[in-house]
């Protein structure tokens, strides 16, 4: 009797744990998704800002009062043209894009 009760709690405190780990991993992937969204939304708006003209000129002036409008930091890279509003962009040439990273704390996504 000992045994068998001692064997169903084990079983139980398994199933538990199976659970727990399923949980926080369904959890976890759905708020890396939707901090992947909200991330290309930030992007998007600021490509319609630059696709419909609302900046007159793309200098770093402009990049850095946009990055601290949407709380998001931009580096526009074309050619041997950069436009950044963090200071040192340097950091970003070698990540992979479309993957989150974490660097000094803070979530960045290269698109």
């Amino acid at each position: 009797m000992l045994k068998t009760k001692n064997i169903f709690i084990a079983f139980f405190v398994l199933l538990i744990l199976c659970f727990g780990v399923i949980f926080y991993k369904l959890t976890n992937s759905y708020l890396n998704f939707l901090l992947l969204k909200q991330y290309e939304q930030k992007i998007k708006s600021l490509d319609d800002v630059l696709k419909f003209s609302l900046l007159e000129d793309l200098n770093s002036n402009n990049i850095k009062e946009f990055a601290q409008n949407t709380r998001a930091d931009f580096i526009i890279f074309k050619d041997d043209f950069e436009i950044s509003s963090v200071l040192n962009a340097d950091l970003f040439l070698n990540l992979e894009e479309n993957k989150i990273y974490d660097l000094n704390s803070k979530r960045v996504l290269v698109k």
